[in-house]
């Protein structure tokens, strides 16, 4: 199957076992202080990765967004990360 848009061609794989969905991914982190609870630090990543994949297994998507959102701490974030 090939779409076509002003010169674009797009060919989709005819085999449905090729086709993997997309899931969206969003971790949110807040640290506080214990004593009384004075929120120190926030921050969110998301990220979109393909199903039925090695890199798109909780695991995998947990330590990407982890690590991506841990890199920042203790600076603010500019806004919420978009982790590939």
């Amino acid at each position: 199957m090939a779409a076509g848009l002003g010169g674009l061609s797009l060919t989709l794989p005819s085999g449905k076992d090729q086709l993997h969905g997309l899931i969206v991914t969003r971790l949110e982190v807040t640290v506080s202080l214990r004593r009384d609870n004075h929120v120190v630090w926030t921050g969110q990543a998301t990220t979109v990765r393909a199903s039925g994949t090695r890199s798109g297994t909780p695991s995998v998507v947990a330590t990407a967004l982890s690590d991506a959102l841990l890199t920042w701490f203790p600076r603010q974030l500019p806004g919420p990360l978009s982790v590939p």
